[in-house]
């Protein structure tokens, strides 16, 4: 009898939590496009702020399956995106500029500029396109980070 009653707490648990993540999900599938672009915006934010402290850090912010690709490099994994953001040092500081927001919730895509400010005052200027994806607890993270040199002048409107 009292397995059986912690059994039924067990299957209540679960289901319970199955019910949540459920229903997170289908509120996430039904947020607003402002909605999505203020979350890939606090997550551009989050990325500058882990720069500012460690550009090694701002790896954490791509899935174990990531890819990075432009410049003439690719990186591809855990292990090497970890390696990229690792190989950025000598920056001062770094904005994130988004432009633009689309997709689903569960994957949206941004369409950005990356200011980085080199020693000197030296700017590498890049527009970059990001496919993002949900993980298992709900954040956004890159799976696909793709750039390509910026041309000079303003930002294209969205």
């Amino acid at each position: 009898m009292i397995k059986a009653i912690r059994f039924a707490a067990f299957a209540m648990f679960v289901s319970g939590g199955a019910a949540q993540a459920s229903a997170q999900a289908a509120q996430r599938a039904e947020a607003s496009p402002a909605a999505l672009r203020a979350e890939v915006e606090a997550l551009s934010a989050a990325m500058v702020a882990a720069f500012k402290r460690d550009p090694a850090s701002v790896a954490k912010f791509y899935a174990d399956d990531a890819r990075i690709m432009g410049g003439g490099t690719r990186a591809t994994g855990r292990a090497e995106i970890d390696k990229y953001w690792a190989s950025i040092t000598g920056a001062s500081d770094w904005k994130l500029e988004v432009i633009e927001v689309g997709g689903s919730a569960e994957a949206p895509w941004v369409l950005g500029r990356s200011t980085l400010v080199g020693q000197g005052g030296r700017l590498m200027v890049v527009d970059f396109v990001g496919v993002l994806k949900r993980g298992a607890d709900g954040s956004l993270k890159y799976h696909v980070d793709i750039y390509t040199s910026a041309p000079r002048g303003p930002t294209p409107p969205a």
